[in-house]
């Protein structure tokens, strides 16, 4: 619940949000999130490749190894919905107490230093938590 002049603010944010983070998602934030790690093997658990910046190489009609039924855009777009709507819960934490710039940078930043690694971490095979088998 916010006060009642900040209600239009609030709803610009989330549209904004939803705007930046698909910017974000189809730029590198899928391949942090679902690609494997090139380099070193510890890297491979915690953040995924840069194999799909700017989504080079997806084939639409081909599928990803989490999601074999189903073409790889439609997975991307099936995860990135998760990507926007969770930076948008966390802008209600910090309604009438942040300025409209420091919310784009820190929404960038939480985006690929904080959402991108943890799905990586927790739902890619080669992820800390994938190999644990907590999914």
């Amino acid at each position: 619940m916010v006060r009642k002049f900040n209600v239009l603010a609030m709803v610009m944010q989330s549209f904004t949000i939803t705007c930046l983070v698909t910017v974000i998602w189809a730029l590198v934030g899928y391949s942090l999130s679902f690609t494997a790690a090139s380099d070193a093997a510890d890297a491979k658990e915690f953040i995924g490749g840069f194999s799909r910046v700017l989504l080079a190489g997806m084939d639409p009609t081909g599928t990803h190894a989490l999601a074999p039924t189903i073409p790889e855009p439609v997975f991307m777009m099936y995860q990135m919905t998760f990507a926007i709507i969770t930076p948008a819960l966390i802008t209600g934490a910090f309604a009438d107490r942040m300025k409209f710039s420091a919310m784009l940078i820190f929404i960038t930043l939480w985006s690929l230093v904080v959402y991108a690694p943890v799905a990586h971490t927790v739902w890619h095979p080669n992820g800390f938590m994938g190999k644990l088998g907590v999914l």
